[in-house]
């Protein structure tokens, strides 16, 4: 929602109506819906299980088709979505040139947010490498025995 509405402000600055707060809050209530429906097939086919060694309930890391589907639903389609809005708000901001020095330090300030959250998202991918190691572990070696920390 934050990537969109920074979109909203920088490449469609002139198009009022999209900075709108009924906009932001239907797009909101949106990605709520979206986010409430992500573990429904999860539990209609209780692939949700207990681990008592953890003593949690997630997703088994050596269930590889409830895991691969919470990982793309929850993971890879946000990145997918936030990564191509900012690479456009970054062009936008450096193909257009700005002539006043008031526009020059709004552009400024507009790349400087915009490395500090792709700062944040390298820093959410790179810290899923573990989990990766952690599945991959799960699959390849199925008859290791389980790490107690690996489900936490």
């Amino acid at each position: 929602v934050q990537t969109i509405y920074r979109l909203f402000v920088v490449v469609y600055a002139t198009r009022r109506y999209l900075q709108s707060k009924r906009i932001i809050i239907s797009i909101t209530i949106i990605q709520w819906l979206i986010s409430i429906t992500f573990a429904i097939p999860a539990l209609t086919f209780d692939r949700i299980v207990y681990q008592p060694g953890s003593r949690i309930c997630q997703a088994s890391l050596n269930d590889l088709v409830i895991f691969l589907y919470l990982s793309m639903f929850i993971f890879f389609c946000p990145l997918a979505i936030i990564v191509p809005i900012y690479i456009r708000i970054v062009q936008f901001t450096k193909q257009h040139s700005f002539v006043t020095i008031a526009n020059q330090r709004r552009k400024q300030r507009e790349i400087r947010l915009i490395r500090r959250l792709l700062i944040i998202v390298a820093m959410i991918f790179f810290m899923s490498f573990p989990y990766l190691i952690f599945f991959l572990r799960a699959q390849f070696f199925a008859n290791a025995p389980t790490l107690p920390y690996a489900q936490r």
